[in-house]
């Protein structure tokens, strides 16, 4: 067993043995064994206007590089809609588990956690971290303001932490691992998938979302494979942290971590792929528009149509979400997605028509997965 998974399988047996009195939490009500919501809920998908083909208006974002004390360089686009993107490379030789929790910050890596359990899941991420490539200096942005990744469906699959419709809760940050999945056939604008962590988007406001994670099917790379992305609302979607050429392997597991400031107005975007170590990070300021929510924590798995219509996702299988957790309130610590208040969702007309549908939350109160049922979401 390698040092990832073993640390990991420690901090299931830590928590299990440590959190034994959380078995009292209130559990969410179920009908007929299941919880289902039909509640409109936001993905970023762009309708027929923005195929693959046709992304209507396109422009290039040239970058502005400056350098950052100690060796590393960041990068930065203007991006209309979004704000200003900036993504930082750290130097060659550069050792996250070493640094300094400056350094850490400079180069929007998160931070080192002081709780023992969430340091030992911390240090298994950044323990196989490897230089990569710094962006590009010019970005194709789509800049069309009509029709953007925000179209609303009404299903997906997976789960939130937090009460869905209440505004008690203040999530400021969410991680999880995911297992690239694999599947038949070649992902298209109208039978992929996005798997992405998120805050807020629960409310009926168009501008609450901030999410990131990784899509096979949408125009915002090229081919069948899976892309790292992010989005806030209601601002346009752009590849994550402006790398063009990063793309992930079935079977990769991939660890994602996202946070917000509120006294700086600004998302930190955090992916990497434990498997390869190629890692990518990058923060966002005062996106227009954007009113952070943070009622909920998102762990999602959705099927897209790009060119609109209902989606016929490719049998992806199960996706397998673990160390799913969040942080409440700035507190520096991070909590068992699973101990929180939790709303479980199916991406369907009905129990008995679905495309995708979660399993229940492990004993661990870390992970779940998502298991594609049928090509007919709705």
């Amino acid at each position: 067993m390698d040092l990832y998974h073993l640390i990991k399988q420690t901090k299931v047996t830590l928590v299990t043995t440590c959190l034994l009195g959380l078995a009292m939490l209130a559990l969410p009500m179920f009908v007929n064994g299941e919880k289902f919501h039909s509640v409109i809920r936001k993905f970023s998908s762009f309708n027929a206007a923005d195929s693959a083909a046709n992304l209507g208006v396109t422009e290039q974002v040239n970058g502005v590089t400056s350098p950052i004390s100690g060796g590393g360089t960041e990068t930065s686009f203007s991006l209309p809609n979004v704000g200003v993107l900036s993504t930082p490379t750290p130097p060659i030789g550069f050792n996250p588990l070493s640094a300094s929790d400056g350094e850490l910050r400079a180069y929007d890596f998160p931070a080192r956690p002081s709780n023992l359990i969430d340091l030992l899941n911390w240090n298994a991420a950044m323990g196989s971290f490897k230089a990569d490539s710094a962006p590009s200096q010019i970005l194709n942005y789509s800049a069309q303001t009509t029709s953007k990744f925000n179209v609303y469906y009404g299903n997906w699959s997976g789960f939130t932490a937090g009460t869905v419709g209440t505004t008690g809760n203040r999530y400021v940050a969410v991680k999880a691992d995911v297992v690239v999945p694999s599947h038949p056939g070649t992902c298209s604008t109208n039978n992929g998938i996005g798997i992405w962590v998120g805050l807020g988007g629960a409310s009926s406001s168009t501008g609450d979302l901030a999410q990131q994670g990784i899509e096979c099917g949408a125009p915002l790379g090229t081919g069948g494979g899976f892309y790292a992305f992010t989005e806030i609302l209601p601002g346009n979607p752009f590849l994550f942290c402006a790398i063009s050429n990063w793309t992930f392997a079935p079977g990769d597991v991939v660890y994602q971590n996202m946070s917000v400031e509120q006294s700086l107005n600004r998302v930190n975007f955090f992916l990497e792929d434990i498997t390869t170590g190629a890692a990518h990070s990058c923060h966002v300021d005062n996106a227009p528009g954007w009113n952070f929510n943070g009622d909920t924590a998102d762990y999602v798995v959705e099927a897209v149509n790009f060119n609109g219509g209902s989606p016929t996702p490719l049998a992806f299988g199960n996706i397998n979400f673990s160390n799913s957790s969040a942080q409440l309130n700035s507190t520096g610590l991070w909590a068992d997605f699973g101990s929180q208040p939790t709303d479980k969702f199916f991406q369907g007309s009905s129990p008995s028509v679905f495309c995708f549908g979660p399993s229940t939350i492990g004993p661990d109160k870390l992970t779940f997965n998502v298991a594609w049922h049928s090509a007919t979401c709705k």
